[in-house]
Parts: structure tokens; sequence; C-alpha cells
């Protein structure tokens, strides 16, 4: 009886491991940019009474294709990024102090790559939810000029992290719809309505958010051992500051809101197994004209973009060149 040798086995296996090692380091090699789920800047609906249910739902698409080493622009189109989130939010106001907002979001991500052939890479799903409870600290009442609320609120990781391409490779972290973590999330808003005229409000929104780790990124079982392996990605902290005006005006029997404000945007470094990752993070600020119209006593729409101003981000990244949001509120009262 003729006895097999076992070193095609072991050799094509090593083969196997090796190529696994490389296209895992390729992946998280990618440079990064600030792409992804655009939850921070959605979260906070309008305060409501007592009772009160809000129900929105919006449209959010975010191009980049500027490609920036620190805060200098390239010249260089091969790189281009676009995500385009729906995005679904309820509020409910418990009393008069206490609501609690809930966010949904279902994302589509393309990333192309041009560099003599075209590379694209599409994927979507659910990304992550996030529940906010808010507190009302100075609640907005006729003569009273300042509003003050703050909330607390996590993200669950329910969204997947487990795309994969063609090939069967999972792609990196920013092209997941989920993040595979929970995050800590910390709102804050502060208004105060002028005295010569009353319609007109200067508001200071901040959101912070402190990232968790995904314990499970990249796994992959070993072919030599056959023991699954993973590393660790935690997204960077992020803080955003909103600082901006809404008006009231009477068009036509229709109340229309316009409003103009700047987005301040600091994002830290990623970390891949508790180092800091090449090519992410920077600070990004952005103005933001946006118009309101209320179609009914319980309908609005409105209309925002997002225009960069100024982009200094860590290494190379492609950057946001243009963001649209737009979408309904609907609330309505459970009062009798």
């Amino acid at each position: 009886m003729v006895k097999r040798s076992r070193e095609p086995t072991i050799f094509l296996r090593l083969c196997k491991l090796i190529l696994a090692i490389f296209v895992v380091q390729t992946l998280s090699a990618q440079t990064c940019c600030s792409g992804g789920v655009p939850l921070a800047g959605n979260l906070g609906l309008p305060a409501g009474e007592a009772g009160q249910l809000q129900v929105g739902i919006s449209y959010d698409l975010n191009r980049l294709r500027s490609l920036f080493t620190g805060s200098e622009a390239l010249n260089d189109g091969s790189r281009i990024r676009n995500t385009q989130t729906i995005l679904l939010e309820s509020s409910y106001a418990i009393n008069d102090r206490w609501s609690i907002d809930i966010l949904l979001p279902y994302i589509r991500q393309e990333r192309v790559i041009n560099r003599g052939n075209t590379a694209t890479d599409v994927t979507n799903g659910l990304g992550d939810a996030v529940a906010l409870l808010r507190y009302q600290w100075i609640q907005p009442d006729f003569g009273r000029r300042w509003q003050w609320a703050s909330g607390a609120g996590i993200k669950f990781p329910n969204g997947a992290a487990d795309r994969e391409n063609e090939f069967g490779f999972t792609y990196n972290a920013d092209l997941q719809p989920g993040s595979k973590a929970w995050d800590l999330i910390l709102w804050n808003r502060l208004s105060h309505q002028l005295a010569s005229r009353p319609s007109l409000s200067i508001f200071l929104t901040a959101v912070h958010r402190r990232r968790g780790i995904n314990d499970d990124y990249l796994a992959f079982n070993n072919p030599v051992t056959m023991v699954r392996q993973a590393q660790t990605y935690q997204f960077g902290t992020e803080t955003q500051l909103t600082l901006g005006l809404s008006d009231q005006l009477l068009f036509f029997d229709r109340l229309i809101n316009p409003g103009l404000s700047l987005l301040f945007r600091h994002a830290e470094g990623d970390r891949t197994n508790g180092e800091i990752t090449p090519s992410t993070g920077g600070d990004f600020l952005f103005l933001q004209p946006s118009i309101g119209l209320t179609i009914s006593a319980s309908l609005s729409w409105q209309l925002a973009a997002d225009l960069p101003v100024y982009t200094k981000v860590t290494g190379t990244q492609v950057a946001p060149t243009l963001r649209l949001n737009t979408g309904f509120l609907y609330h309505l009262s459970t009062k009798q």
C-alpha cells in the first residue's frame, strides 16, 4: 500500500495562510475617508409637548471626490466614494421634560478606484441603530427666549460588519454598514430667540461620540491550525459642534424656515489592534445652508447641504465634496 505524502497538503495550507494574511493587510491599509453612516449629525428632533410623537424619514447623500494630504488638495480623481442613507427617526415626549429618540439607518456605500482599470465595491444593508434619551433643562415656552436640552444615548452593533467582495474577502471597516461595536453618544443643544426678532434663533449643538471596539475584525480561519483569528478595530472618537441661525418667514400662507450654520467636526484616528491606523482622522469645517417648509399643521419638509470650507486630514484621504439631506417630519399628539 502506497503511503501518501502530506507535504502538498501542508504546502497548500501555507499558501492559503500567506494569501489570507496578504489580503487582510491590504484591506487594513486601504486609505480611509470621512464617509460612513451619518448618525451624529442627524440626532435630536425638535422638542415636543408631553405625549407627542414625531416620525421623520430622510435621504442623505454624501459625495467624496476630493483627495487631500493634510490640508492640501491633490489633483487626483482616481478615488471616489458615495454614501447614500435612508434615515428613519422617531421621538416620543414622555412628559414635558423627558423624551426618547430612536434612529435607524439603511445605508448603501460605493467605492470606485480608477487606476487604468476601474474597480467598484458596493455594500448595503441596515446600519447600527441609536437610542437617545433627552432631558429638557429649559423648556420651550411663550415669552421664554432660552432653550436647553441634553441627552445621552447608545449606538447598538446591529448592523452587518462582515460584508465580503466577490472573492470572499471581508471589506475593511469603513465600507461596512455596521461597526460591530457599542458606542456612547452625548448630545447637547442650546438656543436663544432674539428679543428684537423673536422668530430668529441662534443655536449651538454639540455631539460627542465615543466609539467602542470590534474584537472580531477581518476574522478568518487559519488554514494551517484551523483556528479562527481576528483583529480589533476601533473608529476614532468624534466631536461635532454646530453654530447657526434659523428664522421663520411667512410666504403665501406657508411658514418657511431658512437657516445657515457652521459645522466643525473633529475625528481622532482609528485604531487597529490598539495601534493608530494610517490615514484616518482629521478636522473638517462645513457651511450648512438649509430651508424648511411647513406643509400642514402636522407635516413639514426640510432640505440642507454641507459645503466644505476647510479640510485637514491625517495622511492622505478622500474628503467630502458635497452632502445633501432632505426629508419629511410628521408629528401627532397622543393626548385626547
